[in-house]
């Protein structure tokens, strides 16, 4: 392991704070009919649609699975479901195996709506990419890939360092 400094440091915060701020501006979409798609909503959509093309004729994911996709948990991704039911984006239909798991099929609605996000999503990716030389490109394409592994890797001891700080700063602790 290699030992950065605290000034390394905090430029990688800057900048991640700065992609996230910048994702977040662009990531939300509106539909001609003026509805609001959130970055999580465009995210499963795409997800949606990505997933319908293996195998053939299956049924969607389960919420379980989706969210697992999202990164977010049961709650959440409920929620999450819920309004793209009621928005006429997906069904929620009970899984013929188990009644009480629920997949989540696409609409046609709502295929066509992922068709779109996916397509503009990545057309902002590719005239990002597009900005950069090739060789900077392929840095920064494994550069990203390392930070995350990085950031995984650092997950559960970050988790150690707050309940400690949390633990010093509560009474008797």
């Amino acid at each position: 392991m290699h030992r950065r400094t605290d000034e390394e440091a905090e430029r990688l915060r800057e900048c991640l704070r700065d992609l996230l701020h910048t994702l977040q501006l662009f990531n939300d979409f509106e539909t001609p009919g003026g509805e609001h798609i959130s970055t999580s909503c465009a995210t499963a959509l795409i997800l949606l649609h990505r997933g319908e093309r293996t195998p053939p004729g299956a049924l969607g994911p389960s919420l379980r699975e989706l969210g697992d996709g999202l990164a977010i948990d049961k709650s959440n991704v409920t929620r999450l479901c819920q309004r793209m039911e009621e928005s006429g984006h997906v069904r929620l239909v009970p899984c013929p195996d188990d009644g009480r798991v629920k997949r989540v099929v696409l609409t046609d609605s709502g295929r066509q709506l992922a068709v779109a996000v996916d397509t503009v999503s990545l057309s902002r990716f590719r005239m990002a990419l597009d900005r950069l030389e090739p060789a900077t490109r392929a840095e920064a394409l494994r550069g990203f890939a390392s930070i995350v592994v990085a950031l995984q890797e650092s997950a559960a001891e970050a988790v150690v360092i707050w309940e400690r700080m949390l633990g010093e700063r509560s009474p008797g602790g």
